[in-house]
């Protein structure tokens, strides 16, 4: 706790000294556009197809940065202070820059699964991946649309439009989802990677799903919980288990060695998108996620 205190206070004087020696024109923003930032890259594109050119959107974990343990700097508390809104995920997925903002920052933080019907994983532990249904994304949408709305009142239409077209895609995406699940046998629907991320997912689709661990912690991957998961294995028919984008592959990889069960060529991707622009958006992101899951367990 007393750490924590100390990094709050050194932070917000760095925000402060930054903030003095910026140049007028870099402090400035465009008065015709909301400045929004994110916590990371899949809220973004969520929230830039709501806010269309109305705002200017922004995130904190770079591409390919695993939002659950990463280390703000002094510029991203900058970025957030001088925004309209920070929207973050919440589910406790982002306690790394919440607590730390609230201390130094008068924007308000948002949470964009406030509707979200959250599935506990452990006592008193819930699941924060929502997004990996597309149905909670549609949540989602309609929380940025109520906030943006309050912000930017004379935009709310445009934001109600850009919101309702974008859904229609989502639901387009969720049909597809459904069809590419019917290839897969029952008996192999069991989607299994190094963190139990795909919980949303299995229950939208009927997918059993497990992990080496449930959520990212300082104690994942160790040599009980790998033997736990070979050990699961002997019990379903997946015929693969997968690689996370932003995941060590170690641990998967000691699963697949000692259980036999080979590691599927195409990796999934839960918390982020990817570095390079292969994969630009969180519907292309689902897409390739779907079609590898469905490949793979229909083999």
């Amino acid at each position: 706790m007393v750490k924590r205190k100390i990094i709050v206070v050194l932070m917000a004087l760095l925000m402060v000294v930054l903030t003095a020696c910026s140049p007028p024109d870099q402090a400035e923003k465009n008065d015709d556009q909301v400045r929004i930032t994110v916590s990371f890259s899949i809220l973004a594109d969520i929230v830039e197809n709501v806010a269309g050119d109305k705002a200017e959107v922004d995130h904190i974990v770079p591409n390919g940065g695993d939002p659950h343990e990463y280390e703000p700097v002094p510029s991203d508390l900058r970025s957030v202070s001088e925004s309209d809104v920070f929207f973050v995920n919440g589910l406790n997925l982002e306690q790394w820059i919440s607590s730390l903002v609230e201390n130094v920052s008068d924007t308000p933080i948002v949470e964009l699964t406030e509707e979200v019907e959250p599935i506990e994983v452990s006592e008193g532990v819930h699941d924060p991946h929502a997004w990996l249904d597309p149905d909670n994304v549609k949540l989602y949408v309609d929380k940025a649309v109520e906030h943006l709305s309050e912000i930017d009142p004379a935009n709310s239409n445009t934001y109600k439009e850009n919101a309702a077209k974008y859904k229609e895609r989502l639901d387009n995406l969720d049909e597809s989802i459904r069809n590419k699940t019917e290839s897969v046998p029952e008996d192999q629907r069991t989607i299994v990677l190094s963190e139990n991320a795909f919980v949303y997912f299995g229950d939208a689709y009927g997918y059993e799903t497990t992990g080496v661990w449930e959520l990212n912690s300082h104690s994942e991957g160790t040599p009980r919980q790998v033997a736990d998961l070979v050990d699961r294995l002997q019990t379903t028919s997946a015929p693969y288990v997968f690689l996370e984008s932003t995941a060590n592959p170690v641990h998967m990889e000691s699963v697949s060695h000692d259980s036999g069960v080979p590691i599927y060529d195409q990796g999934l991707y839960t918390d982020g998108l990817p570095i390079d622009s292969s994969i630009d958006t969180y519907y292309e992101m689902m897409e390739v996620n779907a079609r590898a899951i469905t490949n793979a367990l229909s083999e």
